[in-house]
């Protein structure tokens, strides 16, 4: 489990692991078909300890495991932190890959360094209703450029770096924020136009109805302040323009 701190990767894989959340298992058996040079952060809080369940884990090559204080916020920035490869990928623990996604992955090279990347998202094990739910998602990512954290987000760690990370004063909703901050420093966020799956399993905990209302709800009162500072920055973007082309043109 231990890296030679001196190894470079293309990829870095950072998985946020909540308490007593094991559907990383299975998505780091399908890890294993990436051909590209790759490592996997497992970031925990504390008491995080994958080795009581999967004792083979310290055999495996290139994962290692970050620990520190609770919270989602803390846990992507505590791995993107840890990461030596050029491009970072926040991976949900219960995402499942598809031959598209992968495809993506293997030639991330192609994608802009300077822009935060995103996938569709399909639920499976779902019903019509999360249908929906998949419909909105591309409506939302497409149109107003918004994807969440379960859509995996891919970017260089240059880029990573250049939004801030992400916000770590706030207990839900950190991949929310991190998008309007990627508009906020004119960072581009763009689909990558393949499907990765994902579980449905809190809509069928706390049922459809509320998990996708509290969904909206929380998205809707973290994009309002958000987008007010898109407007005001842009707003003074254009300004600054304007001054200095009137400064040019007056000589």
């Amino acid at each position: 489990m231990l890296l030679a701190e001196s190894e470079h990767y293309v990829l870095s894989i950072v998985i946020p692991i909540g308490p007593d959340d094991w559907a990383w298992i299975p998505l780091i058996k399908e890890l294993a078909n990436l051909a590209i040079s790759h490592e996997i952060i497992l970031s925990g809080a504390d008491s995080f300890s994958p080795e009581t369940r999967v004792p083979q884990i310290t055999s495996i090559k290139h994962l290692k495991v970050v620990r520190g204080c609770k919270g989602r916020a803390f846990q992507l920035n505590r791995g993107a932190k840890a990461a030596r490869g050029s491009w970072v990928w926040f991976l949900h623990a219960d995402s499942r890959l598809t031959p598209g996604a992968l495809g993506v992955i293997q030639s991330v090279g192609d994608l802009s360094e300077q822009a935060v990347h995103y996938f569709d998202l399909k639920f499976f094990e779902a019903g019509r209703k999360m249908r929906l739910n998949e419909w909105g998602v591309i409506l939302r990512s497409r149109s107003l450029a918004l994807p969440f954290g379960d859509q995996a987000l891919l970017m260089s760690k240059s880029t990573w770096k250049l939004v801030g990370g992400f916000p770590e004063d706030v207990s839900r909703g950190e991949d929310h924020i991190f998008i309007w901050y990627c508009h906020q420093k004119n960072v581009k966020v763009l689909p990558v136009h393949a499907v990765l799956e994902t579980s449905a399993r809190r809509y069928s905990q706390q049922g459809w109805g509320y998990t996708t209302f509290d969904h909206f709800k929380l998205a809707w009162s973290q994009a309002f302040p958000e987008a007010i500072k898109v407007i005001r920055i842009k707003w003074k973007r254009k300004t600054s323009e304007l001054q200095r082309s009137l400064s040019r043109l007056l000589g």
